[in-house]
């Protein structure tokens, strides 16, 4: 069964004790949903967002599914789904735990990616510790009445040169931005690290300010890194290739597509907090989400799944 066979997930915003649901039946003027505490309820078309999407993973998402639409007239049940090239959470556990046996606090994982003098393009605390003093507010706020747009431009490239998630390629939008749009590009930058009111509206600014050009949209890493570096325990890194596959498995029915926006990055960042809620769980501990990043990069590398066919015991891992 493939993924898009799940039927959506739903909870009411004003009745999360409802517990979740999934639409029963749909006319032009109301929907019928099925919810956990066993009632059926009906909402007019006007109401519809108050169903919001959830993601979950794939194991409780199929189960949950299963409970639901096993309740319905028509007896229609979903099987379980079927391992294809999903990777579940225990496998990527095992993966982790194979190439650094102390997780997170592990000196070879420390020493090739939180902090090493040697490689310092690669490692992400002195990214994080440059981020912070280039761009913090009263750096920005000097540049901003200044006029020194330019100036932010050219330090954001010069971050992002350091910074692995982000391609060449990626950086194009900012290398290629016009001078008379920096100083637009630095407020939107300014508000989305520093301002206050709706996360969605500022992260939105935000992608605006970066994808000026319809022949040369901006990208998730170059949307997402900069934040990810200065507020590291707040927002992700999002490479898409990464998170959908982490997705197949996390967040069924996320898809993660081409043109960033805030709704969708706002369901990646629940799924980085649902992982990192997991790696608790697991005992390891994760000092921020530059560590859920590398978690799922490391664990869904193609040559580090083949560690399940050769050196790790994966018939165990999901009969257990």
């Amino acid at each position: 069964m493939e993924r898009d066979e799940l039927p959506t997930l739903y909870s009411h915003s004003k009745r999360p004790q409802w517990g979740l649901a999934i639409l029963a039946k749909r006319t032009p003027k109301k929907g019928r949903y099925l919810f956990q505490d066993g009632r059926m309820r009906a909402f007019a078309a006007s109401f519809d967002h108050l169903l919001e999407p959830v993601d979950k993973p794939l194991d409780i998402a199929t189960r949950v599914a299963g409970e639901l639409s096993a309740q319905l007239d028509d007896g229609k049940t979903i099987k379980p789904v079927k391992r294809t090239d999903r990777v579940s959470f225990a496998e990527q556990i095992a993966v982790f735990e194979y190439l650094h046996p102390q997780g997170f606090d592990d000196p070879r994982y420390i020493a090739n990616i939180r902090r090493d003098t040697r490689r310092r393009k690669r490692q992400r605390e002195p990214l994080i510790e440059d981020a912070r003093t280039l761009l913090n507010r009263e750096a920005l706020e000097l540049a901003i009445d200044a006029g020194n747009g330019v100036g932010v431009r050219d330090g954001v490239l010069d971050l992002l040169g350091k910074c692995t998630v982000v391609r060449k390629r990626d950086r194009r939008p900012l290398v290629d931005m016009p001078d008379a749009h920096c100083d637009d590009f630095a407020r939107a930058l300014y508000h989305l690290l520093h301002g206050e009111g709706d996360d969605f509206d500022r992260f939105t600014r935000y992608v605006a300010a970066l994808d000026y050009n319809p022949e040369d949209r901006a990208t998730w890493p170059l949307v997402t890194a900069v934040p990810a570096m200065v507020h590291p325990e707040e927002h992700i890194a999002v490479k898409r290739s990464v998170f959908r596959k982490q997705a197949a498995w996390m967040a069924p029915r996320l898809v993660v597509g081409k043109v960033p926006n805030a709704g969708k990055y706002q369901r990646v960042l629940n799924m980085a907090k649902a992982i990192r809620k997991r790696l608790v769980e697991a005992e390891h501990h994760p000092r921020d989400m530059w560590d859920i990043y590398d978690f799922v990069w490391m664990t869904l590398r193609p040559k580090n799944l083949k560690l399940l066919e050769t050196e790790i015991d994966a018939e165990a891992i999901r009969a257990a």
